[in-house]
C-alpha cells in the first residue's frame, strides 16, 4: 500500500497491516492506520524501465511487485544509477 499511513473507508477493511482506529458515525466512515506504510523517502537497490503506463500499473498490482526493492521508471535515467 505504498506510503498511505492512514486510510478512510466507507466499509470494513480486513488486512493484517491495517489497524482500525475510529468511526465517524455522522459520515459513516472508518479510519484505519496502515502499519506497512513506506516512509516518504527511501532508497531501493534496483529499477526497471517500463514505458507503458498501463503496463506499470498492472505490475504494481501484482504480488510480485515490491516497492521496497525496485523502482519503476518511465524512461532510462540520464545518468547511470548505482545501488546504495
Amino acid at each position: 500500500m505504498f506510503n498511505g499511513k492512514y486510510i478512510v473507508a466507507n466499509g470494513q477493511l480486513a488486512h493484517p497491516d491495517l489497524e482500525f482506529l475510529r468511526t465517524d458515525q455522522s459520515q459513516n466512515l472508518l479510519l484505519y492506520q496502515n502499519h506497512a506504510a513506506l516512509p516518504r523517502a527511501f532508497f531501493v537497490g534496483d529499477y526497471q524501465v517500463i514505458t507503458d503506463g498501463a503496463q506499470r500499473l498492472r505490475l504494481m498490482n501484482t504480488e510480485a511487485f515490491d516497492p521496497e526493492v525496485i523502482a519503476l521508471l518511465e524512461k532510462e535515467p540520464a545518468q547511470q544509477i548505482s545501488p546504495p
